[in-house]
């Protein structure tokens, strides 16, 4: 009787870890595609001030204001 019990033992942790591996690849699957979406965002963000900073729109939109976009030697030397 000891060993029918072992065996349902097994069978029931065996279960319980499969639903364990199932319930992280669930959330490493969402979390692959949370970073996805957040990578997307950057490099839409990036390309956007690329092409404003290519177009001469942030140039002369910093002159009409008053800004420098020149970086200088201050800010360099903080790394």
């Amino acid at each position: 009787m000891s060993c029918e019990v072992e065996k349902c033992k097994l069978r029931v942790w065996s279960v319980l870890e499969k639903c364990n591996v199932m319930a992280t690849l669930d959330e490493e699957e969402k979390l692959a595609k949370q970073q996805e979406e957040t990578l997307k965002a950057h490099y839409n963000k990036f390309e956007m001030i690329e092409s404003v900073m290519q177009d001469s729109s942030a140039p002369r939109l910093a002159r009409k204001y008053g800004f420098n976009l020149a970086m200088d030697d201050e800010w360099h030397d903080r790394d």
